[in-house]
């Protein structure tokens, strides 16, 4: 009761009352106009390479809470954020994919006059793509640190299948001759007893109700596309 009160008490403060304590820039003011400082120690358009970035809770745990997340989880994302952080600032002060004429941590899409992209712009009345309008406007330009999280995410797929060959393919084998033997799962027995069994037919059943009512969904509403799309869209 003492930690909620005082939590709740000091919620208001970085929340509503002073909201500068959220994000606690206090690197930047040594010298206001550094551009270099802020993208490196700044914490809404830098880095935020900042060794006491917020005085608010909930910054704080935004990527890992300590109270709940064990300490590996957390010194995994410390020593991500070691590696990703030089190559942000390569990608950035390079002007690799015209990145420099952006803020360096951002999640704004950007058009070539620097402003806010209007995707309303590169689309037609049917809001399908418009590649005149395309060329006309402006290509999409993204900040170096999202530029890197979007290639990241594609190794991750890659990644992906090679962590499940290293470390899952005995598993998969097993239960792969397992299915093939229609040898069943080992379970807990007693609390599968508890449950009365459920037929295949209703699996099937809420497959094809959903399929169904998506097929319906993307016919009846003009999406320009064909309904088929349920059935790899999906997937």
């Amino acid at each position: 009761m003492y930690c909620f009160g005082a939590m709740f008490i000091y919620f208001w403060f970085p929340n509503y009352i002073i909201q500068a304590m959220s994000y606690f820039n206090w690197m930047t003011w040594i010298a206001p106009d550094n551009i270099n400082l802020a993208a490196v120690t700044g914490s809404v358009g830098g880095l935020g390479l900042n060794p006491f970035p917020t005085w608010d809770w909930n910054q704080l745990t935004t990527l890992a809470d300590p109270l709940i997340n064990p300490f590996y989880t957390i010194f995994n994302i410390f020593l991500g954020a070691l590696i990703a952080a030089p190559m942000i600032l390569v990608i950035w002060y390079t002007n690799t994919w015209e990145t420099a004429y952006i803020p360096i941590n951002d999640n704004h899409v950007w058009d070539n006059t620097g402003n806010r992209y209007q995707v309303l712009n590169i689309v037609n009345e049917d809001t399908m793509f418009d590649e005149v309008g395309y060329k006309a406007y402006s290509p999409a330009y993204l900040s170096a640190a999202v530029v890197l999280v979007y290639g990241i995410f594609f190794a991750i797929y890659a990644a992906t299948i090679t962590h499940t060959i290293l470390h899952h393919r005995h598993e998969i084998v097993v239960r792969f001759k397992d299915f093939v033997a229609r040898k069943p799962t080992p379970t807990d027995a007693r609390l599968v007893r508890s449950y009365r069994g459920v037929p295949e037919y209703v699996y099937f059943a809420v497959l094809l109700a959903s399929i169904g009512l998506g097929a319906a969904g993307v016919g009846a509403y003009p999406t320009h596309t064909s309904p088929a799309v349920i059935l790899y869209g999906g997937m």
